[in-house]
This record gives structure tokens, C-alpha cells and sequence, in this order.
């Protein structure tokens, strides 16, 4: 199967073959200093490095975002070691802050996982439409350590859509999108 849409480097690792614990550790700085308050917790799948940070806008009519950025390296990238990941971030989101979704609350996830083994069908995964539920949204990003390609949807938000440009933007700072 083809994979569509672009892929983009790591502005700092282009060469690749970069180290998991180098990694989680330039994400968790690149976390605190975007103003996320940066925890370590274990979900079903494993260890992971959780940056969560709330915005309220106006010109989101009103509305206040819960971001969690859910950082996770893995061994490999698989498509369902990737729908694992996502299942278990929103999930966890939803416990911790989603409580009041919906009363202009909403809940962002942005799982990464990083490996440096990917699949092709993760990459498909990754590239698909994201995964929404009510009042909430994950934006999932993979991060191949042995290239330094990230991949990620690039398509439009339907549901949501007032949050991507913000979205986005946060995606960039931490992976360094060039």
C-alpha cells in the first residue's frame, strides 16, 4: 500500500539512528520550556512521558483545551501497538481533566511514539483521519528514530477544527517540524 501526504525530519536528528533515551529527554525539555507541566506515568502499553498544559481563547468561542502530549518509545511501531497508544491516551486524559467535556471543554491528545522500527501500516495509521470522540480529539504523530521522519496527519480538522492551527503549532515546537 502507498502511504500519502509528506513526512517530515527532525531538524536536529536528520541523520537518524537517534537514541530513545536522548530522545524522550530533548521531548520532556522541549515540553517544559513550550509550558507544559511534564510527568512520568505507566499506561497499560508501558512507561510513557505525559506534558499536559490547558488554554482558554476567546476565539475559540469561549472554549478551554486540555492538551496532553503522551510521549512513548517502543521497540516497534505497529498499527495496533499505535490505536493502543492513542486508546489508552484519551483515556487517560478523560480521567484526569476531561470531566466537564463538552460545557466548553475540550480534551486534546497528541500521542507520539517513538521507535526505531515503524511499520507501514502504523505510517497508514498515523496519516489517517484522527480519532475523535465527544469533546475530544487525538492528533498521533510516529517518530522513526532510525531516520529521523515523523509522520502525522496533514489533512483538515472537521470536528475541532478552531484548535488546529494551535494544535499544530505545539506539534511543531516539540518535534521540530522543518
Amino acid at each position: 500500500m502507498a502511504v500519502t501526504g509528506r513526512s517530515h525530519c527532525l531538524t536536529q536528528w536528520q541523520d537518524g539512528d537517534m537514541n530513545p533515551e536522548d530522545f524522550l529527554a530533548d521531548t520532556v525539555t522541549k515540553l517544559k520550556m513550550d509550558g507544559y507541566s511534564v510527568t512520568e506515568t505507566e499506561l497499560p502499553s508501558g512507561p510513557v512521558k505525559v506534558g499536559y498544559q490547558g488554554k482558554f481563547r476567546w476565539l475559540w468561542a469561549a472554549s478551554k483545551l486540555n492538551l496532553f502530549t503522551v510521549v512513548a518509545t517502543r521497540p516497534e511501531a505497529s498499527a495496533d501497538g499505535l490505536s493502543g497508544l492513542i486508546s489508552e491516551s484519551i483515556e487517560y486524559a478523560k480521567r484526569t481533566k476531561g470531566h466537564l467535556r463538552g460545557l466548553q471543554i475540550g480534551v486534546a491528545v497528541m500521542p507520539i511514539l517513538a521507535s526505531n522500527t515503524v511499520t507501514l501500516h502504523a505510517i497508514e495509521l498515523v496519516k489517517s483521519r484522527p480519532v475523535k470522540g465527544f469533546a475530544a480529539i487525538a492528533m498521533p504523530a510516529i517518530v522513526d528514530l532510525s531516520t529521523g521522519k515523523v509522520h502525522y496527519y496533514e489533512g483538515k480538522l472537521i470536528l475541532g477544527a478552531i484548535y488546529t492551527k494551535w494544535l499544530r503549532e505545539r506539534m511543531a515546537h516539540l518535534l521540530t517540524l522543518s
